[in-house]
């Protein structure tokens, strides 16, 4: 891409990557001296955290109710898919 739009100029971004990933993000796309804006989700006052047990009988009916309650809203959802 960079030979293709060389006036272009790179913005990788992420949400969650360990230190070990963005180490390597930056290494794999050769950044120079890249800015680097590291926060806790804590500090993010607009955020409204759900954090429900359940499992696969009760997950989408507890997922519904959730997103009906903010229905209008933005929403990231994040469930495990690894079976213990």
């Amino acid at each position: 891409m960079r030979k293709e739009f060389p006036q272009k100029t790179d913005r990788p971004f992420t949400a969650s990557a360990t230190r070990h990933v963005r180490h390597d993000i930056i290494a794999q796309l050769e950044l120079k001296d890249p800015g680097k804006f590291i926060a806790s989700f804590l500090t993010r006052k607009n955020l409204n955290y759900q954090v429900v047990l359940c499992d696969s009988k009760t997950q989408g009916a507890k997922l519904l109710a959730i997103l009906r309650k903010h229905a209008g809203s933005a929403a990231i959802v994040y469930s495990p898919t690894i079976r213990g």
